[in-house]
């Protein structure tokens, strides 16, 4: 992992090969499960897994959104500020 922060797009790439992942492994054991209750909590423990991924994912797409209209917002003052000096 590198010490520079990530972007969100970033981010949100390695949620979603986190969740393909899982999904693989969850695949790959339910299909070698000895029994239909472990591979069900493999399943539910998979689904919960995915549901959170999904919400960080949330987060980080609003997070995005935000800091976009702040710059946007940040570079219309900046403008008008230099417009307004004589």
């Amino acid at each position: 992992m590198s010490a520079a922060a990530k972007s969100p797009a970033e981010l949100i790439a390695d949620l979603t090969d986190q969740v393909r992942l899982l999904r693989q492994d969850v695949g790959n054991l339910t299909a070698t499960a000895t029994t239909k209750a472990e591979a069900a909590r493999l399943r539910a423990s998979v689904q919960k897994i995915t549901i959170d991924a999904l919400e960080q994912n949330r987060q980080i797409g609003s997070t995005a959104a935000e800091m976009s209209r702040r710059m946007h917002r940040d570079s219309l003052t900046a403008a008008q500020e230099a417009a307004d000096r004589p």
